[in-house]
């Protein structure tokens, strides 16, 4: 990797706007991330932060603006270069965890890597470290109605991170967890982030807050750096 693939931010938007129908959700949106860094995006329910999160891992398209994820842009990418993207660039952790209860949980974490040219046996492995790293390799053939809240949700991060994508999107990760559970959660994102991976995540837990390294606050369409 060259000085400059390192010192660009991994994370680039600009001039970004969404709306639906009639509502301006995100209005002319510019910020960057820098590569390892651990951000936290906050502001009111309803600000956009989710729309935001969707779109940076390609899973909406913006009216307008640019979106630059590891050096990828997403202006103009069909169906399957963006599936290709999320693959490859961004692991994503939604706030309801989005699991398949009929799959237990080390099957969830491997069904993120299908067709990435992984055999069978090396996702099972994989998907096993994962889990084993987050302290659930006693419930990996669980399934999700099975596990806690705080289980669910490591299992959500687990299959996040199943590609060892350089960024990773969360979307409430501690939100629905008891202390406890949103330690264990939270220390993960800051080690993760300790490991070179770049973590945004949308969050109105102070707890996790306080962890990263700068918020980034969503108010009338537009992020500013947080005063906080």
């Amino acid at each position: 990797m060259s000085d400059t693939t390192r010192s660009r931010p991994i994370i680039e938007v600009e001039g970004l706007s969404k709306r639906y129908g009639p509502d301006v959700v995100l209005d002319d949106v510019s910020f960057s991330v820098d590569r390892g860094e651990f951000v936290a995006l906050v502001g009111r329910s309803g600000s956009g932060k989710s729309t935001l999160i969707h779109l940076l891992g390609g899973l909406e398209p913006p009216d307008s603006g640019v979106i630059s994820v590891d050096g990828v842009s997403l202006r103009h990418h069909g169906r399957t270069p963006l599936a290709k993207f999320r693959r490859t660039h961004v692991g994503i952790v939604f706030q309801l965890h989005n699991l398949i209860p009929r799959l237990t949980a080390v099957q969830n974490v491997e069904l993120a890597m299908f067709s990435t040219g992984r055999s069978r046996h090396r996702r099972r492995e994989h998907a096993l470290e994962l889990l084993e790293r987050l302290d659930l390799a006693h419930r990996a053939n669980r399934r999700p109605p099975q596990l806690s809240g705080g289980e669910r949700a490591r299992v959500a991060l687990a299959r996040g991170l199943a590609n060892d994508p350089p960024v990773l999107l969360a979307d409430e990760p501690t939100g629905s967890l008891d202390d406890e559970a949103a330690d264990r959660v939270g220390a993960q994102l800051t080690s993760l982030a300790r490991e070179g991976v770049t973590v945004l995540c949308v969050s109105h837990d102070a707890r996790l807050n306080d962890r990263a390294d700068r918020t980034l606050r969503l108010a009338d369409g537009k992020v500013a750096p947080s005063t906080d």
